[in-house]
């Protein structure tokens, strides 16, 4: 997936809203880092990020796979702005967190 980055546009903005733990859980953390990574290099200005968190979901599947991201809602956010830090010339603002609807 990485070697599609170059048909990715530049943008000024990303909008990167829950689509970060699909990458992780299908591709895997390190695949899911280079795509970060990438689509990052091709944003001039600014990136908007959200990912879910395990303790979210009422999906067995979504709870395992996104275990490695942490266990609560606080160690999920310590790992995500370890990881956006982490990004060339990145500044990461905590802009808070949204409750999710049980539509069990």
């Amino acid at each position: 997936m990485t070697e599609n980055l170059d048909q990715f546009p530049e943008t000024d903005v990303l909008l990167l809203l829950s689509v970060y733990h699909q990458w992780f859980m299908h591709l895997g953390p390190e695949k899911a880092g280079e795509l970060l990574a990438g689509v990052w290099a091709r944003t001039r200005d600014c990136m908007f990020f959200s990912c879910a968190e395990a303790s979210s979901s009422h999906r067995s599947d979504y709870i395992k796979a996104l275990e490695p991201l942490g266990e609560t809602g606080e160690a999920v956010r310590e790992t995500l702005e370890f990881l956006l830090n982490g990004l060339e010339v990145a500044q990461v603002s905590y802009l808070g967190s949204a409750s999710f609807l049980d539509y069990s």
